[in-house]
């Protein structure tokens, strides 16, 4: 739905996820372009939400993961631009 535009910001996403999670007995992972560390550890701390989905983020820097855990803030080079997803060949061109 957030992709469609049926839903009009990420605050929304994440409502529709904690309800979602609250009413189903398997994880739920959530997506939708994070790309901001600090706003990731928000969500982790302040939600239900265990697991985000992450793609573009990792395309854009490979060791996106390693750079969150370490500093924990700090914003991924990522525009989401999407060419990497919509050429299918999973490379940043920024």
């Amino acid at each position: 739905m957030y992709f469609t535009k049926k839903l009009y910001s990420e605050d929304e996403l994440i409502d529709y996820t904690n309800v979602l999670i609250d009413t189903v007995k398997v994880p739920v992972i959530v997506g939708g372009g994070f790309r901001n560390m600090e706003h990731m550890n928000e969500l982790l701390n302040r939600t239900n939400i265990e697991f985000m989905s992450m793609y573009r983020p990792f395309v854009a820097e490979n060791d996106f993961l390693k750079k969150w855990k370490e500093e924990g803030s700090g914003e991924s080079r990522c525009l989401m631009c999407n060419n990497c997803y919509r050429t299918k060949k999973s490379t940043c061109y920024h």
